[in-house]
């Protein structure tokens, strides 16, 4: 198997909206791991900077830069896109470094405030099928996009107050839910390996709803208590 090679087409599929097969020749999660570090390497190359990280399902992680950051409240275009998802988070900010060994309270005294954010996600793999979780890590749980609310609160102001939160599309509500823990993102940071945050990075909290395709003609809105509204256009 070649790891550059994969790497670079996963690229390829992202940079140019051509999508690949399927990469089902004996990818165990070691091999995935190491084309989604090529493809970082990569990402790195072309002048993007790591930002953060958005925790993932069974305690993995994806990578955020630079040039993901998008700014709220503009439109967002399906063009370049090959099966685009959108899916709502919580994001803390990072002030000072937080290692895997790092206690719970050396965590919250390194996260300085807490806001809310939106992620698209796009599968660079044909119609966007279903695939493994080694495929997912492989093309970085097609973390591609990301919108951060423009409201920043004190996490330890915030971190005992329930919060209530819905997903709009075209202006009716999708998803609802009221959070009871708002630290529950950086409580998973105990389980995850690997996982070290800089100062002034940021971390997603996992999905707080399903996942929603996006298509042409949308409008997103995250609107949360305390937070306003994060919110994009489709085009």
């Amino acid at each position: 198997m070649n790891i550059q090679e994969i790497a670079e087409d996963l690229q390829n599929a992202r940079l140019f909206a051509r999508p690949i097969a399927t990469l089902k020749e004996n990818l165990d999660l070691n091999s995935a791991q190491e084309i989604l570090k090529e493809g970082i390497n990569l990402r790195k190359l072309r002048g993007e900077e790591l930002t953060g990280f958005v925790l993932q399902k069974e305690n993995y992680f994806s990578y955020l830069t630079n040039q993901m950051n998008l700014i709220p409240g503009s439109n967002f275009s399906l063009k370049d896109c090959i099966s685009p998802k959108v899916s709502a988070h919580l994001v803390y900010y990072i002030d000072s470094a937080i290692r895997e060994n790092s206690t719970i309270e050396q965590i919250m005294e390194a996260t300085s405030s807490i806001g809310m954010a939106i992620l698209v996600s796009d599968s660079r793999y044909e119609k966007g099928q279903i695939v493994s979780i080694q495929e997912q890590m492989a093309d970085n749980f097609f973390s591609s996009y990301y919108f951060l609310g423009r409201k920043r609160l004190d996490i330890k102001e915030m971190k005992e107050r329930p919060v209530r939160a819905a997903f709009y599309f075209n202006n009716e509500k999708k998803f609802e839910k009221e959070i009871l823990n708002l630290t529950f993102g950086l409580l998973l940071l105990k389980n995850i390996k690997d996982l070290v945050l800089q100062p002034s990075s940021i971390l997603l909290s996992p999905n707080l709803f399903d996942f929603n395709p996006l298509s042409s003609n949308m409008d997103i809105s995250l609107v949360a208590d305390y937070f306003g509204a994060t919110t994009f256009k489709v085009i």
